[in-house]
């Protein structure tokens, strides 16, 4: 996502602000510096800056914010944590529906989804690519002019739950993509949100624990884990709602890393794969 002169730049630029807070005038620099170092932390595991370094630039920023109220953005860091995390939510219908799979046991069922494919495709010779499948929630993430826009769950696969607050949570999921550059201005991703073994075994040794029969005052229990921190998305599924597009695997692996590339295909509808 990031070349190596726009790190150095990046890192450059908070080794200053880190010295001498940022201004007004450098809020966008600020904002900049902060996605790379999410993108380091959340997304390679690799970070570059402190938690503690971290939380100085992005108090430096809500700072900026409160002052310049204006100059929020929809993608800017702060926007990730809203008041509260929805606990109801309300019923949005999917752009297209989120078809499931179907389970195969046999050499037979395998044959008839070849068979279909190459009528479809009007091909005389199929290569595919098989791959553990991760099973977690799906979601399906769309993005307009560029923008996190909205979130759903897959529901019944023809309407889903709007959890898009929620999502803002994971920081693997960027709030902003040059999708403009390609020509897209609506994209639609789907895939599933894991936690996997080692961190929900963590994330269970942190479990918050209460003292039966005491005082809420006195309840006493140990610090819970940012839950963003446990969740990664993986994208198995890729949705162009304004039109049949196929792009370079480049634009999703750069901004959704942990996409395979081996899907650089994108059809118009699901039912068409």
């Amino acid at each position: 996502m990031y070349t190596t002169e726009q790190t150095k730049e990046l890192q450059k630029a908070t080794t200053a602000f880190l010295k001498n807070a940022a201004k007004v005038n450098d809020i966008e620099q600020l904002r900049n510096a902060l996605r790379l170092h999410e993108y380091r932390y959340y997304v390679l595991n690799d970070p570059l800056v402190a938690d503690v370094e971290y939380d100085q630039l992005y108090k430096q920023l809500q700072h900026i914010e409160e002052e310049h109220p204006k100059l929020i953005t929809k993608d800017s860091p702060t926007q990730r944590v809203g008041s509260t995390l929805n606990a109801s939510f309300p019923t949005v219908q999917h752009l297209v529906p989120m078809l499931s799979l179907d389970n195969s046991y046999n050499a037979e069922d395998l044959y008839d989804f070849d068979r279909k494919a190459r009528e479809l495709t009007g091909l005389d010779k199929i290569e595919y690519c098989v791959e553990p499948k991760f099973d977690g929630a799906s979601i399906s993430l769309i993005y307009e002019n560029d923008l996190f826009a909205r979130g759903a769950t897959r529901g019944d696969g023809v309407e889903g739950e709007d959890i898009t607050t929620n999502l803002k949570q994971i920081k693997s999921i960027p709030l902003s993509a040059p999708f403009s550059k390609f020509g897209l201005v609506q994209v639609e991703i789907r895939g599933e949100v894991i936690i996997t073994k080692d961190v929900f075994k963590k994330y269970n040794d942190n479990l918050i624990t209460y003292t039966i029969g005491t005082s809420e005052k006195d309840k006493k229990a140990e610090q819970m884990p940012d839950d963003e921190k446990y969740a990664d998305i993986i994208a198995k599924q890729y949705q162009i709602t304004n039109k049949k597009i196929t792009i370079d695997a480049d634009i999703i692996t750069v901004y959704f890393p942990l996409i395979s590339r081996r899907s650089a295909a994108i059809c118009q509808r699901c039912s068409e794969c």
